[in-house]
C-alpha cells in the first residue's frame, strides 16, 4: 500500500514539474516574441524618422518652422509615405484629419500662427474639389493644387514645369523651370528660384495666369496640375501668409511654438481663440 502512494506521489510530482517546465517554456518563447514584436516596431519607427516621413501617430521633422510646429501639434502629416504614396492621398489624409479636429474644436496654433496663414496653409494643400455634390474645379475655389509640385516636407518634386516667365518689363515667356522649394523665401529674399519676382505675392499671380492660360488650351505642353488648380485674386494674402511660416527659427523658438505658447482655434474668424 505505500509502494503504491509513493509511486503515485513521484507520478504526481513528475506530472507538475513537466508542466512548470512547459509553463516557463511558453512564457520565454511569448517573451521573446513580445522582444521581438518591440524592437520591430522601433526598427520600423526609426526607418520613417530616417526617411523624413511622418503618420499621424509619429509624426517627425527636421525642420523648426511655425508650419512644421503647427503639423506637430494637430498630428498631421508631414509628407508622403515612401510605399507608393502620392500627393492627392497626402492631401486626403490631411483633409480628413483636419475635419476631424475642426468638427472637435481641436485645431491648434502656435501664437504666431494666424487663420489667415490657416487657410493658405489649407488652399495650398487642396487638390481636388471637398465639398458640394457634383462640383468641379471650375465652380470650386481655394484649389491651390501646390503640393502636386511643391511636395512636402522640402516642398519641391525637383522637376521642370512649363509656366509663364517675365523677362523684361511686361513680356513674359512660357519656360521650363525646376519647382523651387518654398522653405526660407522670405529670409533669401526671393519667390523663384531665378528671382524673376520682387515679391511672394507676385509669383502667386503668376501662377494664376499661367493656370487660366492652361485651362485655355493656351500654354504649350501644359502640366495637368496647373488645369487642376483653381485660386483667385482673394487667395494671394492667404497663400503668401502661409509661405511666410515655412522659415525655420532657432530650436528654442521652435520649443515655444510647439509647447510654451499654444492657442487652440475657436471659429472661422479667429476671434475667440484662447491660450492653453
Amino acid at each position: 500500500m505505500m509502494s503504491h502512494t509513493k509511486s503515485s506521489f513521484r507520478t504526481i510530482t513528475v506530472i507538475l514539474c513537466t508542466a512548470a517546465l512547459l509553463e516557463a517554456s511558453f512564457a520565454f518563447d511569448s517573451s521573446a516574441q513580445e522582444e521581438t514584436q518591440a524592437l520591430t516596431k522601433v526598427a520600423q519607427r526609426q526607418s520613417k524618422q530616417s526617411s523624413g516621413t511622418a503618420k499621424l501617430n509619429t509624426v517627425f521633422t527636421e525642420h523648426t518652422s511655425a508650419f512644421d510646429a503647427m503639423l506637430y501639434l494637430n498630428r498631421i502629416d508631414e509628407g508622403l509615405d515612401p510605399e507608393g504614396d502620392s500627393p492627392q492621398q497626402l492631401s486626403g489624409r490631411v483633409y480628413s484629419r483636419l475635419a476631424n479636429q475642426e468638427g472637435r474644436v481641436l485645431i491648434r496654433f502656435p501664437n504666431i500662427y494666424n487663420e489667415e496663414a490657416y487657410q493658405g496653409f489649407k488652399t495650398f494643400y487642396r487638390v481636388i474639389p471637398t465639398w458640394g455634390s457634383g462640383s468641379t474645379t471650375s465652380t470650386e475655389e481655394n484649389i491651390g493644387n501646390c503640393i502636386a509640385c511643391h511636395i512636402p516636407p522640402d516642398l519641391t518634386d525637383g522637376k521642370l514645369h512649363n509656366l509663364l516667365i517675365p523677362q523684361e518689363a511686361n513680356d513674359k515667356r512660357v519656360d521650363a523651370v525646376e519647382t523651387p522649394g518654398l522653405r526660407f523665401v522670405e529670409e533669401e529674399g526671393r519667390s523663384m528660384r531665378n528671382s524673376a519676382f520682387k515679391t511672394v505675392d507676385d509669383a502667386i499671380r503668376l501662377h494664376i495666369e499661367t493656370s487660366d492660360l492652361a485651362k485655355a488650351g493656351k500654354l504649350p505642353d501644359a502640366d495637368p496640375e496647373f488645369v487642376t488648380m483653381n485660386i483667385s485674386e482673394s487667395d494671394v494674402p492667404q497663400l503668401a501668409a502661409f509661405l511666410k511660416t515655412l522659415g525655420d527659427v532657432p530650436p528654442e523658438n521652435y520649443r515655444d511654438y510647439r509647447i510654451t505658447n499654444v492657442r487652440i482655434r475657436q471659429d472661422p474668424l479667429g476671434e475667440s481663440t484662447y491660450d492653453n
